[in-house]
């Protein structure tokens, strides 16, 4: 039998890609499961979660269908057979200097392109480092106010196509509407609630 005070909301929330891919052991998956029977906001979010991804596979389903993969194997091929064999232990060393410095003049490009992408990641690392953290506090007296809003439901007309991207964990949720004309209502959330 399951414990079903063993897991919490945060649990949920740390595992959930793997929970809804079933990319869990069989134990722990149970035991999530177990939690989002009992709460009713995991399941909720798992249940919405779901009906998004079915959703977001019937509109890509057409699409993808429309593929022709019929000759990449066959090119697969080609490219493997084009291929040099595999090389013995004696084989695997030999030339290694003139494979990557061949000559300066060439691999002059290679050095200037390794150093302008260290250059680049050191950069990112230092501006994420010297990034201030959001305060929420100063979003909600800015000038232009974000207004969060709750949907409990919304209906879509036909012709119209509808993505969420949904992060639990980060309490983020996204929604696009492929057009911005009219034809889908939002029903505001419950009171209370």
């Amino acid at each position: 039998m399951v414990n079903e005070t063993a897991v919490n909301c945060r649990d949920l929330d740390a595992n959930f890609d793997a929970y809804v891919d079933a990319a869990l052991p069989a134990e722990r998956l149970a035991e999530l499961a177990a939690h989002v029977r009992c709460c009713q906001r995991c399941d909720e979010i798992v249940t919405r979660y779901q009906e998004a991804r079915t959703l977001l596979t019937a509109a890509v389903a057409e699409s993808a269908a429309a593929v022709d993969v019929s000759g990449l194997w066959d090119a697969i091929e080609r490219e493997l057979d084009t291929t040099s064999p595999r090389l013995g232990w004696r084989g695997l060393f030999a030339g290694v200097w003139e494979r990557w410095w061949p000559l300066p003049a060439e691999s002059l490009g290679w050095r200037v392109g390794g150093a302008l992408a260290t250059a680049a990641a050191v950069l990112a690392i230092l501006a994420a480092l010297l990034a201030q953290p959001v305060n929420r506090a100063q979003v909600a007296a800015s000038a232009n106010p974000v207004q969060a809003v709750r949907i409990d439901s919304m209906e879509v007309a036909p012709g119209y196509t509808v993505a969420t991207w949904m992060r639990p964990r980060k309490h983020t949720t996204v929604i696009w509407i492929s057009e911005d004309q009219a034809g889908f209502r939002f029903t505001p959330a419950s009171a209370g609630r």
